[in-house]
């Protein structure tokens, strides 16, 4: 009996063995990420505010989302705070 061909990838089921930053940067999509700089605003309907990335804190937490810093307003007196990527859309300047 052969063993038919497939597209999957052994990245496509961890083990035991891996780690976890090597899961979460396979669940972060690279095309159309946030990157610092970029001035965004956020998804959630609750919360209308306006910012500029200033900070990548790379992939955090149990599902590996990646975790950005938000100034909002001035670059002296701005508030920071920090943002999931797959709350916030990219705006134009």
């Amino acid at each position: 009996m052969r063993s038919q061909p497939t597209a999957a990838r052994r990245s496509d089921f961890p083990v035991p063995g891996d780690t976890f930053k090597f899961m979460a940067r396979n669940r972060t999509s690279s095309a159309d990420s946030l990157k610092v700089g970029d001035h965004v605003t956020s998804k959630l309907p609750a919360f209308n505010w306006k910012g500029v990335i200033v900070e990548d804190l790379g992939p955090l937490g149990i599902d590996g989302s990646q975790i950005f810093v938000i100034r909002e307003g001035d670059e002296d007196n701005g508030r920071h705070f920090n943002a999931r990527a797959e709350n916030l859309e990219r705006i134009a300047a």
